[in-house]
């Protein structure tokens, strides 16, 4: 049923992640998707919390994670071939110095529909604390958005269609989306795209689909709004941000990283995930539409 309502809303890759446990999605038909198969683990914090682990692309028959250590359970996916991540850390009250602890990992969820539903969808403040803590150590966290679908439509508790990464791969098939996430090619959206993403120097530009705000951040205090006229309000699809005024004025200034979120008219918001200032001769993140893959 799942498969049958994802592929139906044109998505290109799914992963079927229950809890503890991994499904056989060898024997599914695809019906054109990409199946990943996962597990969310269940490890506990020293203090009692229960993590809730996402690991990506793992053996149908790996073994469940729960009475380990969180980086035990960590390891072994690493170990197997694949990712992980932190699921809806705001929901399960963990903060920034927690997971700072694990090793490994790919990345933390910002949103999750399944959790906003309840009003705990967004980690942002998390994440950034982590951005703004990591500094010159790399590689910074990436973020992702999901779903955790747990009910589809049913009981008014719809929680599909609401948050998903695009990936940049080379062509559609299960190597190439593994490639794109060792090599951390993806942004985290609810509907908004980007074209375009570029840093040259202390300039930074962004090509999207039409939005009404966006805004661009980096460490600490440093961030920058655009908007669309209050009294006449029309979508715009790029900014220019050139960040070196800034630097002059503030000597102390440093920037360390530039991310961009986006906001469509709908309310729905779209994330990049941080491009580091250090390294800018690396950072042409050029985002073509074609071969983005929901």
């Amino acid at each position: 049923q799942v498969v049958d309502l994802y592929a139906t809303a044109g998505y290109d890759v799914i992963q079927l992640s229950d809890h503890s446990k991994t499904n056989s999605v060898s024997e599914l038909d695809g019906q054109g998707m990409i199946l990943l198969s996962g597990m969310e683990m269940h490890p506990k914090h020293a203090r009692g919390n229960t993590w809730h682990l996402l690991a990506v692309n793992i053996p149908e028959d790996f073994p469940v994670q729960d009475d380990k250590t969180p980086q035990e359970a960590i390891d072994a996916v690493l170990a197997a071939g694949g990712f992980v991540f932190v699921a809806h850390p705001n929901w399960s009250g963990f903060d920034a110095a927690d997971i700072r602890e694990l090793k490994g990992i790919s990345g933390i969820e910002i949103f999750n529909a399944d959790c906003n539903n309840i009003g705990k969808g967004y980690s942002i403040q998390l994440w950034e604390e982590m951005l703004d803590r990591t500094l010159a150590k790399s590689p910074y966290p990436f973020g992702i958005a999901v779903d955790d679908m747990h009910h589809g439509y049913r009981n008014n508790h719809p929680d599909s269609f609401h948050g998903w990464i695009m990936l940049l791969a080379k062509d559609k098939s299960k190597e190439a989306v593994l490639e794109a996430l060792r090599e951390r090619r993806w942004y985290a959206t609810q509907g908004p795209q980007f074209n375009r993403l570029e840093l040259k120097g202390d300039v930074f530009e962004a090509e999207f689909t039409p939005c009404v705000k966006a805004h661009v951040i980096g460490v600490k205090f440093n961030s920058k709004g655009f908007y669309s006229d209050p009294f006449n309000p029309k979508p715009f699809t790029s900014v220019r941000f050139d960040m070196s005024g800034i630097r002059k004025a503030w000597k102390s200034l440093d920037w360390q990283y530039v991310r961009i979120q986006i906001t469509d008219d709908c309310g729905r918001t779209a994330w990049s995930n941080p491009i580091s200032m250090r390294d800018t001769e690396k950072i042409d993140t050029t985002n073509k539409p074609t071969p983005d893959m929901p």
